[in-house]
């Protein structure tokens, strides 16, 4: 019986995330960050990146796995289930204050590498900038996505750390090449 205020992190407006909001405790500097698993697309309209809201956890399942945290209803097929859409205003609400929404300028946390980003998985679910990456050779002849599945594509760093970055093809970017001026960047 809690209710928790939170910043959007990151939503489904590009079409790369189907049906979660990922939401942190900041807006700069978060500590924690959470993911909300919704029955229902095109959040971004309702909750856009840095919107703060208020979770109102009575009735849903809390459940942490590897530093990832989700939220949702009690689900007997899944871990945690997605919000009916129905339900999303029982649960997730906008914060307002004197002049309408809050809507806070979200900063990501920096690094430097990929093992400092992934560190204990201390920054899921957070809005992260990896500097000093590059995509791999083999990735720069291919799209951000395959056109009939949601497809890997992998960053390394100059102490050859890689990372799995997951491209969705109904994302709005999709079909966009992965340009070569990337090589050696």
């Amino acid at each position: 019986d809690y209710i928790v205020e939170a910043y959007v992190s990151s939503n489904d407006q590009s079409g790369n995330i189907y049906k979660a909001i990922f939401v942190q405790d900041k807006p700069q500097n978060p500590t924690q960050g959470i993911e909300i698993d919704v029955d229902e697309g095109n959040q971004y309209a309702n909750f856009p990146e840095g919107s703060k809201i208020r979770i109102n956890l009575k009735g849903l399942v809390v459940q942490g796995v590897n530093n990832n945290i989700k939220i949702g209803p009690y689900d007997p097929n899944y871990p945690v289930g997605r919000i009916n859409p129905r339900r999303i205003p029982n649960h997730i609400a906008r914060s307002c204050g004197e002049s309408g929404p809050v809507v806070a300028k979200m900063v990501p946390l920096e690094f430097n590498s990929i093992s400092e980003a992934i560190k204990d998985g201390a920054h899921a679910n957070q809005l992260v900038k990896i500097n000093q990456v590059q995509f791999e050779d083999a990735e720069l002849t291919k799209t951000f996505a395959d056109p009939d599945r949601t497809s890997d594509r992998y960053i390394t760093d100059k102490k050859s750390n890689r990372l799995d970055l997951r491209f969705s093809n109904y994302a709005s970017f999709s079909t966009t090449p992965i340009s070569p001026n990337y090589a050696k960047s």
